[in-house]
């Protein structure tokens, strides 16, 4: 590894390795460095928007998501990258800013897990849908059975922003731009 690293992220991608981000010495980095095991290698990619160390990193539809974080403060940063063309992009940012957390992905979808906040250590977890995949074409919501139970989510399982409830009052487009766009919501307990 061409960069030492102290509380980076990582995540893989196509069979190679991404370390992200780094505190070297309480100088937060934004570095990211791709390995590739099939012929031992490393090398530089673009650096993340957003520099910090004890932030998590998941996968889903061969993009990367680097996920709050710390630089001097706690944060609710999500930047996007994408391998195939080097590039990040931000996305929305987590309702609860948090570090030292864990994030997996489970059916397209990224899980925040605990971590670090203002007030101490965090009990929750929060899900992010990511942005559409294919060409920015949403596939159609499952909105049944919705309930307020989530304070603004979806029924349990369909994956679907505050714009479930648009849809349930006619607003179809709100339901897609939701779809297209991503976004967060918190769970109150593990999907089933």
């Amino acid at each position: 590894m061409p960069t030492g690293r102290y509380a980076p992220a990582a995540a893989a991608v196509n069979n190679k390795i991404y370390a992200i981000g780094e505190d070297g010495g309480g100088a937060y980095r934004a570095t990211v460095e791709e390995y590739d095991p099939a012929t031992d290698t490393w090398r530089s990619r673009a650096s993340m928007p957003t520099a910090r160390a004890e932030l998590a990193a998941a996968a889903v539809n061969n993009k990367i998501y680097a996920i709050g974080g710390y630089n001097g403060t706690q944060l609710a940063t999500v930047e996007e990258y994408d391998p195939a063309t080097d590039t990040w992009t931000s996305r929305a940012s987590m309702p609860t800013a948090r570090t030292v957390l864990g994030a997996a992905a489970v059916n397209n979808k990224i899980y925040a897990i605990s971590g670090g906040g203002a007030g101490g250590d965090l009990a929750t977890v929060e899900e992010y849908s990511p942005p559409a995949a294919v060409g920015g074409i949403a596939e159609p919501p499952d909105i049944g059975g919705a309930s307020s139970e989530h304070a603004g989510a979806p029924s349990e399982g369909s994956g679907w922003s505050a714009g479930s409830y648009a849809a349930l009052a006619g607003g179809l487009a709100a339901v897609v731009l939701a779809a297209i766009a991503g976004g967060w919501y918190a769970r109150r307990r593990w999907v089933r």
